[in-house]
């Protein structure tokens, strides 16, 4: 399949920049593990070069307190805020990402403003009860 090919070509390029000590190859996660590997990691890179859906992984994320460093592309743009909530870097720039993730890393107080920020977004904006209401009033308002 398409994904194994990938898979595999992922790993190729990982074994020629001899990083397999610097990258970990997990697999399938379940649902319910995913907050305890969110709970040892600081920042999520979601670099995305397609126009993806509205992202619940980033959601997620931010809701347990990872910074993240991503591409705005698609529905990640309706979430990140570069440096409000987020660090966001153009798509297919690897030297920006790592710019970003180099200022997380050098800066503590830009990431723990970003972190905290992220986190109270999530809760006014994404929380359950809030996304139910939008819906409502949508529907409302196309009924008028």
């Amino acid at each position: 399949s398409i994904l194994k090919g990938y898979e595999k070509q992922v790993h190729n390029h990982v074994h020629s920049l001899a990083l397999e000590k610097n990258v970990n190859f997990t697999g399938l996660i379940p649902h319910a593990n995913l907050s305890s590997v969110y709970n040892e990691h600081d920042i999520l890179i979601f670099p995305s070069l397609w126009d993806e859906p509205f992202g619940i992984t980033i959601l997620e994320a931010m809701a347990s307190g990872l910074v993240v460093v991503g591409t705005a592309t698609g529905g990640s743009g309706e979430i990140l805020q570069h440096e409000i909530n987020a660090l966001v870097f153009p798509k297919g720039d690897a030297t920006a990402c790592a710019t970003e993730i180099s200022r997380l890393i050098e800066d503590t107080d830009l990431y723990e403003r970003l972190r905290q920020n992220a986190r109270r977004i999530v809760k006014e904006k994404f929380c359950f009860e809030h996304t139910v209401k939008k819906i409502e009033s949508a529907l409302y308002d196309s009924i008028k």
